[in-house]
Parts: C-alpha cells; structure tokens; sequence
C-alpha cells in the first residue's frame, strides 16, 4: 500500500539551495573526501542526514565530477596533463603529482 501522506521514517529532509549544495560537494571534490566522509561533511556543514544511495542521486543530479565521470573531454583532459608534463623541464613530478596539480582544477583522472 503506498505511503500518501508522503512521510516516511527518515522524517522531512531539509535540503539547502543546488547551488550551495553544488558548491559543498565540489570543495568535497577538491579535498577527495571519501563517500562516508562526504555523508558526514554534509550533516555537519548543512545538518542533511542522508545515505549513500541519495548522495549519488544528488551528484549525479548536480553533475560532479569524479573519475569515472570527469564531466569533461578526454581531449580537454590529455591536453592540460600535457601542457604540465611539458612545463615540467627538470621531470621532478611523478604521476601523483601530477595528479593532485589536475584534481585541484576539480580535473580527475585515474592513477
């Protein structure tokens, strides 16, 4: 029998703006925060209390980027990890490196 009333036993969810909610969820990009963490930074930031299951919706809703789905063009991506492996003369940058300087542009790419 379908719940009408619409309430469930997790009680009403008080969402903050996309944009906000947008903008929390890129500083968790850029922090590479894990999913429970970002479940906690949530609540702690904006009081929202919910699941694994509903972050992914949101983020997929609100287009954040993350490896599988970087969100850009591989072109975009092969040109930029090119221009920093040619600003590197003295080839001191690993792949980590290398890395960590795209993932803070909010570009991520695989190990």
């Amino acid at each position: 029998m379908p719940n009408r009333s619409g309430a469930n036993q997790y009680g009403i969810k008080d969402y903050p703006p996309l944009d906000v909610l947008k903008e929390t969820l890129m500083k968790c990009v850029k922090l590479s925060l894990t999913h429970n963490q970002k479940i906690q930074y949530l609540k702690e930031k904006h009081g929202l209390s919910i699941g694994y299951t509903k972050l992914q919706e949101i983020k997929d809703d609100l287009e954040i980027p993350t490896v599988r789905k970087p969100r850009v063009s591989r072109a975009l991506i092969k040109g930029l990890a090119t221009n920093l492996i040619e600003k590197d003369t003295h080839q001191g940058k690993g792949p980590g490196a290398l890395k960590s300087m795209l993932q803070n542009e909010l570009i991520l790419i695989p190990r």
